[in-house]
């Protein structure tokens, strides 16, 4: 099971300690400028073994209020970080590591709040790349789905549209030399039928009961 997504660990320090480091704001600031990010729309950040042995530990002491507030924690259920600093369970232990590592306690507000700025910012860069690149993929496969949409209609010309099961049958069979794609061959039969009969693409077990519908009517 150990691998580079799940990691072992072999402390040297309170597991507790780890455990508050682990979960501290400055680690997470720590993983953000340090790894690198997965490709394409993927908002996740890539952590594999090398990074958490880089991570810095201090040995500190063990104090009821950072037991307390590591227990705090633990008892929470999993946000986003960008939720989850706004909230006192977080805040608390933030202040606690803080505390913990050197820093006055006149200090902290400052040093927290310029801590929080700093990872919201990285995380809401990351996670607007992920989108932007998301949304240009979008646009991409739209400009192309209407070249090939195009192209399709092109082909399909010479034979009159007709709310019928052959004439379904026949663009069936005329999208595939369009693309092998069942993804987008369902899509360009779906443009091309509400083009021509402002309806939904029927099945042809659907067609072939309107065909009977309308014998009966006759």
């Amino acid at each position: 099971l150990v691998d580079n997504n799940i990691f072992a660990l072999q402390p040297n320090l309170d597991e507790d300690i780890i455990f508050a480091f682990l979960n501290s704001t400055i680690t997470r600031l720590f993983l953000e400028t340090s790894t690198k990010n997965l490709t394409g729309a993927i908002t996740a950040i890539d952590t594999d073994v090398i990074v958490y042995k880089n991570l810095l530990f201090y040995q500190v002491e063990q104090s009821k209020k950072l037991l307390d507030a590591i227990h705090s924690f633990i008892s929470q259920k999993t946000r986003s970080i960008l939720e989850e600093i706004k909230l006192p369970y977080r805040q608390n232990l933030d202040f606690q590591i803080l505390k913990s590592i050197g820093f006055t306690e006149s200090e902290i507000p400052k040093v927290q709040k310029e801590l929080y700025e700093a990872v919201t910012d990285l995380v809401q860069s990351r996670l607007d790349k992920a989108k932007s690149i998301k949304e240009k993929s979008k646009q991409k496969k739209i400009i192309q789905l209407d070249s090939l949409l195009d192209e399709f209609l092109e082909n399909i010309r010479d034979k009159k549209p007709t709310e019928t099961k052959e004439y379904f049958e026949y663009i069936s069979k005329k999208v595939q030399e369009i693309s092998p794609d069942k993804k987008i061959q369902k899509q360009l039969l779906s443009r091309v039928w509400k083009k021509y009969f402002s309806k939904p693409l029927p099945s042809p077990k659907q067609l072939s009961k309107t065909k009977r519908q309308q014998k009966t009517l006759l």
